[in-house]
């Protein structure tokens, strides 16, 4: 923008230089806030916000006035875009986790922040109501008051949305556990897909991806956009070396306290356990009875004592001396006649 352009404010006069200045350094520091075009991190947008247009009281009766009341409207109406998105986002996650939060004390009082939200935003609407039908510095003035209650309306919202997230948790896991028989002899390429649920996402730390112990990636995770319940699925590629692999997956959740390490928020994890013998991991442990991380060990669910036979699991439950019926799904995980497993 240029000083020509209608909401820029010129200096005719160097005594509202550092006054222009003050500003002007107030409303660029909010812009590093936005999550998207709409959503901001953090209530201090506001606070500057206010007193920047509380500064433009200064031009007052001035030649500048008419532009310093048009840069009040256009800071005071982005405010109230995003505070009136805040207490919508409360307002879906408060839909969203009705049921989900086992302390009922924590949902109530929750409920009780989103409609003190309400309250505050339509007490801000009044006072820009009032703004519109005032000017000069009186119309400035209530601009910056009624950012101050938007700020309140947006604290609000958030610590509703916070206090729903702690009482709810972060939830990751993976979503394809097939274990496809392989000997091992030659390394692969695994993509893991994990699925991550939050209320609030943009509040998770980075991916983490570690195989056997050893941390292999770590990345930013994006969702889909900057509001709440937007969760999805991640695929990370991981290379694999061995027959025998446990997959561990994780984000640090900053809603929630630290854990034993005290780095800044609880550690929310995934595992998944491969041996290359056809059978997913889920199946082995509660299906079989079988070690997900030994391809030949032995089945409590079966006579015979498979890890004699030196074949693996997935041969050997197909083969005649594995459970009459037996059935495989897509995943080559087993499927008892008359059932199906659903992991």
């Amino acid at each position: 923008m240029t000083d020509s352009d209608p909401g820029v404010l010129t200096v005719l006069n160097p005594r509202y230089r550092s006054v222009k200045n003050r500003a002007t350094e107030r409303l660029n520091g909010t812009l590093s806030t936005y999550r998207d075009p709409v959503r901001v991190s953090t209530p201090k947008s506001f606070t500057d916000d206010a007193i920047a247009v509380q500064a433009l009281t200064a031009y007052g009766g001035t030649d500048e006035s008419d532009r310093a009341d048009r840069v009040s409207l256009l800071v005071a109406a982005a405010d109230n875009r995003s505070v009136a998105r805040a207490v919508r986002d409360a307002e879906l996650v408060l839909n969203a986790s009705e049921g989900e939060v086992e302390n009922r004390g924590v949902y109530r009082s929750a409920e009780a922040h989103v409609d003190n939200a309400n309250r505050q935003f339509d007490r801000a609407q009044r006072t820009l109501e009032r703004a519109n039908d005032s000017s000069g510095r009186q119309a400035i003035r209530q601009r910056a008051q009624a950012i101050r209650t938007l700020r309140t309306a947006y604290r609000q919202a958030h610590q509703a949305m916070h206090m729903l997230d702690r009482g709810t948790g972060t939830t990751v896991w993976v979503a394809d556990r097939s274990d496809p028989i392989r000997n091992g002899t030659r390394a692969v390429n695994r993509t893991v897909l994990v699925e991550v649920s939050d209320l609030r996402p943009w509040t998770l730390g980075n991916l983490t991806v570690s195989v056997d112990g050893e941390q292999r990636m770590e990345r930013p995770l994006r969702t889909v956009g900057g509001g709440p319940l937007e969760n999805g699925t991640v695929p990370v590629r991981v290379r694999l070396t061995d027959r025998v692999n446990e997959i561990v997956v994780g984000v640090t959740d900053t809603d929630r306290k630290p854990g034993k390490d005290g780095a800044g928020g609880e550690r929310v994890t995934a595992t998944v356990r491969l041996d290359g013998d056809g059978l997913n991991d889920t199946y082995e442990q509660e299906g079989l009875g079988t070690d997900p991380l030994d391809p030949d060990s032995d089945s409590a669910e079966t006579p015979d004592d498979e890890s004699a036979n030196s074949r693996s699991r997935g041969r050997a439950c197909a083969s005649p001396g594995g459970p009459a019926g037996t059935r495989f799904g897509a995943s080559g995980s087993p499927v008892p006649a008359g059932g199906r497993y659903r992991w």
